[in-house]
Order: C-alpha cells, then structure tokens, then sequence
C-alpha cells in the first residue's frame, strides 16, 4: 500500500502488534475515502470508516485489518482493486 502513495498512515505507535493500518487519503477530497469504502464493497471487502482519535485533522480514516488466512494472493487482489479504484478516478 506504501507502494501507491495515496494514503497517509496514522496507525499510532502503541500499536505494534495489531495487524493491520488505519490510514486516510493523503491527496485530493476527503469524501473520496468514502468512494473507496463503497468501491471495495462492491468487490466483497469491508472498509471500516471512522473519525480518528489518532490525528488532529479530525479527518475520516479507514482501518484494514489482517485475519488469520489472509494470504498472498488475497492481498494481491486487494491492491489490484485499490489500483482500479485510483486508476478509475483519473
């Protein structure tokens, strides 16, 4: 995901072992993290949006979380929809 820079990550330093990041879009309208959510639903993921208690912008964040079996080819099916998403919006 750092690969595409189009997120800021905000996960908090205290947080070492928890698998997964808490983010939010570093450019362009920030109701665009909505679009995202929507987009990724409608390809079977869950993006949870929230207000972050761990930066002051008091920007929307979403949070990916790992689970147990998430895999490879999972996670390269989770970047080609990011990247289509992005890729869409040019």
């Amino acid at each position: 995901m750092k690969a595409l820079e189009r997120f800021h990550f905000i996960t908090p330093n205290d947080l070492p072992c928890v698998p997964g990041v808490i983010f939010n879009l570093s450019r362009g309208n920030q109701q665009q993290i909505i679009q995202l959510r929507d987009f990724l639903s409608e390809r079977g993921w869950h993006l949870p949006i929230f207000e972050s208690v761990y930066s002051s912008d008091n920007l929307p964040a979403a949070r990916i979380m790992v689970r147990y079996g998430f895999n490879e080819t999972l996670i390269n099916e989770l970047i080609h929809d990011l990247n289509a998403f992005f890729n869409s919006r040019r």
